[in-house]
């Protein structure tokens, strides 16, 4: 019997508009509401984040806060003139090319993590002030149940980063928990506890190849 060697798993590309993002929020929250007592607040990581935290704000009458802890790299790629042609430039392919350089992106990034282990990062000083405005806010409103909300978990690194800062910074009796989009590495440095897709890259209506679906 030849033993055929296996095929390498492919992830797949889902692309969220605007209502398909909002479909998906209801449902991560369904999934958070029937493990956990329903949260009764949503702190979005910027921007991803932020913007999917937001798709719950009018339909479920919650308060929503922003903490910012942006990885490496990303205020470079928000250069102005860098973003608009790149941005010019991902919009006019199709989606099956654009799809593969997520891919490779994606295969290089997990590449160059194993490389060099993923260590927590210290909290930026714009993270801290955020973290400081939730916890008074909390306090205030009297709030008992807190959702971290992220797009995606690539190295988990960031939400390890503002869960941290957040559960140091509320009282030890309001509870916190984190849910994502999707997670598209198998292990990584933090395990939301709510995942609504696994090894799979998502493109959102804010990602520089979104040109609709």
């Amino acid at each position: 019997m030849v033993d055929h060697p296996r095929a390498p798993f492919i992830k797949p590309v889902i692309t969220f508009d605007d209502g398909e993002l909002g479909r998906a929020m209801l449902a991560l929250w369904k999934q958070v509401a029937q493990s956990r007592p329903a949260p009764d607040a949503v702190v979005g990581i910027a921007s991803g984040g932020l913007l999917c935290a937001e798709k719950l704000k009018d339909s479920l009458n919650l308060p929503v806060f922003s903490c910012a802890m942006r990885r490496p790299g990303t205020e470079a790629k928000r250069l102005p003139v860098l973003q608009i042609v790149l941005q010019a430039a991902l919009r006019a392919m199709p989606y099956s090319i654009s799809n593969c350089i997520r891919r490779i992106e994606d295969r290089q990034l997990a590449r160059r993590a194993t490389k060099t282990p993923t260590s927590l990062r210290q909290p930026s000083a714009q993270l801290l002030a955020d973290v400081a405005f939730v916890a008074e806010s909390v306090a205030a409103q009297r709030l008992r149940h807190v959702l971290i909300v992220d797009d995606a978990v690539d190295s988990g690194a960031t939400l390890a980063c503002v869960y941290t800062s957040l559960r140091n910074a509320l009282p030890q009796d309001v509870s916190i928990t984190t849910a994502v989009i999707t997670q598209t590495r198998p292990s990584p440095a933090f395990y939301p506890d709510v995942i609504l897709f696994r090894d799979t890259l998502c493109r959102f209506p804010w990602s520089l190849d979104f040109r609709g679906v």
